[in-house]
């Protein structure tokens, strides 16, 4: 998740734009047949096809690749991979306090400093936990130092997180957002709630409810989104959506853990 454009109220919504276009090199195969995985949509992006990584993974050794600072950040995922349409398991309470979670989270702080994010969740990056991270509200806009995980008193790291009380519907507001784990020719028209309020876990396992505010607010519902394997395509119909291609590909059924389901977008 990266900055977006400046809000407006609700007055109403308006249709997100269909200007943006993108060359496709590669020929769509009949969606029955359709490989996602390391599919080249342009000459600029191709997706992956990251495996799920469990906690139990990486307390075994798993690492990612070292930054500055001794800073390890995970590969992103890159659309259309299949793990970004698997939502997030609960975090098990017996992770909590363990040195292997406390390194995850940094983990998951370093890779969105290290992609330039302000926001991201661990499955994005194909971690089997519900982990967001979000950039403290006077750092956004701003690329911290790697070494700074957490500090002052608003909190950067939510595990299993819930969203328990929402703005009112007259205070929703209008986002044109983009996403890291999208091409970077497409953006979104979204509504957003102004505010939040979010019961989540620390990673010393004590609960905590928090309110979120603007930018901070919106920022959380995008990562909030990919915990649940959704992402900003779900907020547009597919008329909206860049080109052809992409209307194939999230019309298309894959198989995950739980069965099959369409691979993303539901009108």
């Amino acid at each position: 998740y990266t900055l977006p454009r400046n809000p407006t109220k609700v007055q109403p919504p308006v249709a997100a734009s269909t200007t943006t276009t993108t060359t496709v090199t590669t020929p769509l195969p009949p969606s029955s047949s359709l490989q996602l995985y390391s599919y080249k949509y342009s000459e600029s992006w191709v997706g992956t096809h990251l495996p799920l990584v469990s906690l139990d993974d990486l307390s075994n050794g798993e690492e990612g690749d070292e930054d500055t600072d001794r800073c390890y950040w995970k590969t992103m995922s890159r659309w259309p991979d299949p793990i970004l349409r698997r939502p997030a398991d609960n975090v098990p309470p017996e992770w909590f306090g363990s040195s292997t979670l406390v390194n995850v989270c940094q983990m998951i702080q370093c890779t969105a400093i290290h992609n330039g994010a302000v926001g991201l969740a661990a499955q994005q990056c194909g971690i089997n936990a519900r982990i967001i991270y979000v950039q403290q509200s006077q750092n956004i806009g701003v690329s911290p130092s790697p070494a700074k995980y957490s500090s002052g008193n608003e909190p950067t790291i939510f595990i299993n997180p819930k969203i328990i009380e929402r703005s009112s519907e007259d205070q929703l507001r209008i986002w044109t957002e983009e996403c890291l784990v999208l091409p970077p020719t497409f953006n979104a028209t979204v509504l957003r709630d102004n505010w939040i309020v979010v019961d989540y876990t620390d990673v010393k396992g004590d609960p905590h409810v928090c309110t979120l505010y603007g930018e901070r607010s919106r920022c959380f519902q995008h990562e909030y989104d990919h915990d649940r394997g959704i992402l900003i395509l779900d907020h547009i119909s597919y008329e909206e959506m860049e080109n052809d291609i992409m209307r194939s590909i999230e019309s298309i059924s894959i198989p995950l853990d739980d069965g099959l389901r369409r691979y993303g977008h539901e009108e």
